[in-house]
Order: structure tokens, then C-alpha cells, then sequence
């Protein structure tokens, strides 16, 4: 569930060769992200507005933006139509991210959960 919606996507749990169960690790990155689901939408509504506002320009030069995303009219709201979320994807170590495509970025990006705290990073960071 994100924002109260329940969404269908894959959840993919990266493991190693020597693994036959899910680490404990893993389980308590899983435990904490759950617990930071209930309150991070309007977090990530915020964040992806401050990232399509400083890549503006760039966007604004290669799509044709329609009006309710121009840079006048596009609030924390209307910005979440640019994020398409692809997986949510535990790599080897329990890290733990929503790995997402937005405009202008090519290698796509992830909000990646630690601590209670959300982190804009390159998906390369985490696969």
C-alpha cells in the first residue's frame, strides 16, 4: 500500500548464493519500512516536487509539458503523474527502496529508506 492505495508491483528481494532464507537484517529493513509507509507519501510528494522544479528547465526543453505541470501550476499533487514506481527492491545487504522512472533522469532513481529517513538516490546506487 502507498497512500492508501494498494498497488501491484513487484517486490524484489536480491539475494546471495550462500542464502536460503531471508536475513534478519533484512526482515527489520522490511519491519522499519512499514512502519515509515503509514506516514511517507507526503513526504515523497514534496520530494518529487523539489526534483522536477530543479530539473525544470532541462524537462521543459525536451517533453511538451502540459499545463497543469507548468511551472506556475504543478503542485506536490500534480507531480506524482511524472513518477512511475516500477518495484519496491531489497538488495543483498536489507537495503530497501522504491526504484521509480521520472523525466530527464536516463539510469532512473530510487527513494531509498533508512533509518526512518528517505534518501533521493541513482538506482545504480542500490542494484
Amino acid at each position: 500500500r502507498l497512500a492508501g492505495e494498494g498497488r501491484t508491483l513487484p517486490f524484489i528481494i536480491e539475494d546471495t548464493d550462500d542464502e536460503t532464507d531471508i536475513s534478519e537484517d533484512k526482515r527489520k529493513s522490511y519491519r522499519e519500512y512499514i512502519k515509515l509507509n503509514e506516514t511517507l507519501w507526503s513526504d515523497l510528494q514534496d520530494r518529487a516536487l523539489a526534483l522536477y522544479l530543479n530539473k525544470y528547465d532541462v524537462i521543459d526543453a525536451r517533453y511538451n509539458i502540459p499545463e497543469f505541470l507548468k511551472k506556475e501550476n504543478v503542485d506536490r499533487t500534480s507531480v506524482m503523474k511524472l513518477v512511475k514506481f516500477r518495484k519496491l527492491y531489497m538488495n543483498f545487504e536489507g537495503r530497501i527502496a522504491w526504484l521509480f522512472e521520472f523525466p530527464s533522469v536516463d539510469d532512473g532513481l530510487a527513494w531509498e529508506f533508512t533509518d526512518g529517513e528517505i534518501e533521493l538516490i541513482s538506482q545504480p546506487e542500490i542494484i
